[in-house]
C-alpha cells in the first residue's frame, strides 16, 4: 500500500499522526536520495540520539534546558514512537526502501546504531533507484514533469492526447500544466478513495476559472483511474470503479443544476433554512451561479445567497481542508461585482398611478449607471483596440497576448530591476500581485513562477521576451540575453 494512502486510511490507528503525516510528506520528494533521506531524518526525527549523544560529550553534567531542539525536530520524549509509526506506515512502500532502512538499522550520525528486531532491513541492489524511479512511475508520483513528452511516453496518455488535441489545438505548455495538475488531483483523490463519496468532490468541483481548461483536467483523471493497475486489493479497485462512475457526472446537466426538491419550493424557500452544503452539491461553483442568478430572486436575496453560502464554505473547508482544496475566495467576489453590475436591468415593477418622487429619482439613477456602465464599456473598447495595435509593433506576438509562463518571466525580469527577488519575498505575493495586473488565474501563475530556464519552453519564451524589451528596455534585454547564453 501506498504510504500516502496507508497514512490516510489508518489515521485514528496512528499514534502522533500529524507527525507521522508529515515525515511521510517530507520523505516523499528524497526517495531516490539516500544520502538526503538520511540527513532529513537526522535533523528532524532523531532529537534523543542527539540528546545522548549532547549528554556524554559534556560528561552527564548538563541541565536539560542546555539542550535545544533543532527547528521543525521532534521532541526527543516522543521521537522513538514517531519513528516506529513511520516504519509502520512506509513498510509496504517499496518507494521508501532508504527510510524504511535507515529506521530497521537505526542509522544516525549521532550515537551507535540500534538494530530493531522486529524488522528486517530491505535488500538495497545496485540498481535500487532505477526500481524506486519505476515503481513511482507505476504509483503515477512521478510528478511535477517539465517536458510534455516524459508524460506521454505512457500509451494511455499519449492515446488520450491524440483523441483530445486534433479537436483542443492546444500548445505544449498549456498540455504540461493539464497533465502537471491532473496528476496532483488524482494523487490526492487516491488518498481519498477509501470514501468514493466525498473523494468525488475533489474532482468534480474542480475550479481553475478556466472552462476550457478544467473539463480536461477532469477527462484526465478519469483516465488515469480507469488504467491504474496498482491496485492489487479488490476491494481498493471496487472503490476506484466508484469513483469513476461519479465523475462521469461532472458534465451532466441534472448534476449541474438545482436539485428538483428545491426547484419545487423556489420562491418560498426560506434561503436561511437551506443546506447549502448539499443545495451546492458541496460548493460546485456552476450550481453556486445557478442559484444566485435564478430567475425567482430579487437582487437583495441574490447578495444573500452569496453571503450564506460563502460563510457555509468557509466553515467546512476549515473543517475539511482535504476536500474543499479550491479557492472560491475569488469567485464569490466576482459574484457580487456581477449582481450589482446588473442591478440596472432588473426590472422592478412600479405601479404608474402611484409613482413618487423617489422612485423617480432611483430611475434617473439607474438611467445615470446605465450610461455610465456605457461609457466604460466604450473606454474598455478603445483601450482594447489601443493594445491590439500597440501588438502588432512587437515581433512575433500571439493574438492572445502573452502566455502565463511568458507573464512570469516578464515580470520577474521587472521585480528583480526594482530590487526584488525569490530571495528576499514571497512568490504567492508575485502570484497575487501579477493576477491583479493581469486577470490570470493566480494558481497557474504561482506554478508558472517556479521558473525552469533551461527547458526548450522557457529559452524560447526568453528570446520572445528579450524582443520585447528592445526599444524601451534594452539594458533588460540584455541581461535575458546573457541568461539564454548561459
Amino acid at each position: 500500500m501506498r504510504a500516502k494512502v496507508y497514512v490516510e486510511t489508518n489515521k485514528k490507528d496512528i499514534y502522533y499522526y500529524d507527525h507521522v503525516k508529515k515525515a511521510v510528506y517530507d520523505l516523499y520528494p528524497l526517495r531516490v536520495d539516500k544520502i538526503q533521506t538520511l540527513e532529513y531524518f537526522n535533523n528532524n526525527l532523531y532529537a534523543d540520539a542527539r540528546f545522548r549523544a549532547f549528554k556524554k560529550n559534556n560528561n552527564d553534567k548538563i541541565k536539560e534546558s542546555d539542550f535545544k531542539e533543532l527547528p521543525g525536530e521532534v521532541n526527543r520524549d516522543i521521537a522513538y514512537k514517531v519513528r516506529i509509526e513511520l516504519l509502520n506506515v512506509i513498510s509496504d512502500d517499496d518507494t521508501f526502501i532508504f527510510a524504511h532502512n535507515i529506521l530497521a538499522l537505526g542509522i544516525n550520525k549521532y550515537v551507535e546504531s540500534h538494530r530493531l528486531n522486529i524488522c528486517k532491513p530491505k535488500l538495497e541492489s545496485l540498481d535500487v533507484i532505477s526500481k524506486i524511479e519505476n515503481l513511482i512511475c507505476e504509483y503515477k508520483e512521478d510528478y511535477p514533469k517539465y517536458n510534455l513528452s516524459e508524460f506521454l511516453m505512457q500509451k494511455d496518455n499519449w492515446e488520450f492526447y491524440c483523441n483530445h488535441n486534433s479537436e483542443l489545438q492546444k500548445d505544449e505548455e498549456w498540455w504540461l500544466e493539464a497533465f502537471n495538475y491532473a496528476y496532483e488531483l488524482f494523487d490526492k483523490v487516491r488518498v481519498k478513495s477509501y470514501d468514493p463519496f466525498k473523494a468525488q468532490y475533489i474532482i468534480k468541483n474542480i475550479y481553475f476559472n478556466d472552462k476550457e481548461f478544467e473539463p480536461i483536467i477532469v477527462a484526465i483523471i478519469k483516465n488515469l483511474i480507469d488504467n491504474y493497475n496498482c491496485n492489487n486489493d479488490d476491494e481498493k479497485r471496487k472503490r476506484l470503479k466508484m469513483l469513476s462512475v461519479m465523475i462521469e457526472e461532472y458534465n451532466s446537466e441534472s448534476y449541474l443544476n438545482i436539485d428538483k426538491y428545491y426547484q419545487k419550493k423556489l420562491p418560498s424557500l426560506n434561503l436561511d433554512k437551506i443546506n447549502w452544503l448539499k443545495a451546492t452539491k458541496v460548493f460546485n461553483y456552476n450550481i453556486i451561479r445557478k442559484w444566485v442568478f435564478h430567475d425567482s430572486f430579487n437582487h437583495d436575496q441574490r447578495l444573500n445567497i452569496i453571503n450564506l453560502i460563502e460563510k457555509k464554505y468557509y466553515k467546512e473547508k476549515a473543517n475539511h481542508p482535504d476536500i474543499l482544496i479550491y479557492d472560491l475566495s475569488e469567485y464569490f467576489l466576482n459574484l457580487r461585482d456581477e449582481v450589482n453590475s446588473n442591478l440596472i436591468k432588473e426590472c422592478d415593477e412600479v405601479n404608474s398611478y402611484n409613482e413618487s418622487s423617489f422612485m423617480k429619482e432611483i430611475e434617473a439613477l439607474k438611467i445615470d449607471l446605465f450610461q455610465k456602465t456605457n461609457e466604460v464599456e466604450r473606454l474598455y473598447r478603445e483601450n482594447e483596440a489601443l493594445k491590439k495595435e500597440n501588438q502588432k509593433l512587437a515581433k512575433d506576438v500571439s493574438d492572445d497576448g502573452m502566455t502565463v509562463s511568458q507573464l512570469a518571466i516578464t515580470f520577474y525580469y521587472f521585480f528583480n530591476e526594482l530590487g526584488v527577488n525569490f530571495g528576499n519575498s514571497d512568490k504567492t505575493e508575485w502570484a497575487k500581485l501579477i493576477h491583479i495586473i493581469t486577470g490570470k488565474s493566480r494558481e497557474r501563475i504561482r506554478r508558472a513562477l517556479n521558473i525552469e530556464f533551461d527547458t526548450k519552453i522557457s529559452q524560447k519564451n526568453l528570446r520572445y521576451i528579450a524582443g520585447c524589451f528592445h526599444n524601451l528596455f534594452p539594458l533588460i534585454e540584455d541581461k535575458i540575453i546573457k541568461d539564454i547564453k548561459e
